[in-house]
């Protein structure tokens, strides 16, 4: 799995940061805890390097308290597709979820012009 770019680890600390720019030092910290979690395996309701969740990982790279897939909404601001930037957040609550287990992941980018 590549390395997180400056733009997508910018984009997290906004949304994290309610729009708030980040620092090269802001940067290099999301990098790393970021770059640390590749290749973690996946742990329902882990939130260490031996095992981590969906919703850990997001917390843990955007640098907040530990968050759930239910939860995540208390520290960030939903968007349309059409804003969507790398470091954003897609959701699937709980509750929107027909299984119930929800599931969160990080926006990497646009595969073409189009947006698909």
């Amino acid at each position: 799995m590549p390395a997180y770019t400056d733009d997508q680890l910018t984009a997290a600390y906004q949304v994290a940061n309610r729009g708030a720019s980040p620092t090269a030092d802001h940067l290099a910290q999301m990098r790393t805890r970021a770059n640390d979690l590749i290749g973690t395996p996946y742990l329902w309701g882990g939130t260490t390097k031996a095992g981590i969740d969906c919703s850990a990982f997001i917390s843990n790279v955007w640098g907040v308290g530990r968050q759930t897939t239910d939860t995540l909404g208390s520290v960030a601001q939903p968007v349309s597709k059409d804003v969507l930037q790398p470091g954003d957040a897609l959701n699937l609550t709980t509750g929107r979820d027909p299984r119930g287990y929800g599931h969160v992941r990080m926006f990497d980018g646009w595969a073409d012009p189009e947006h698909k």
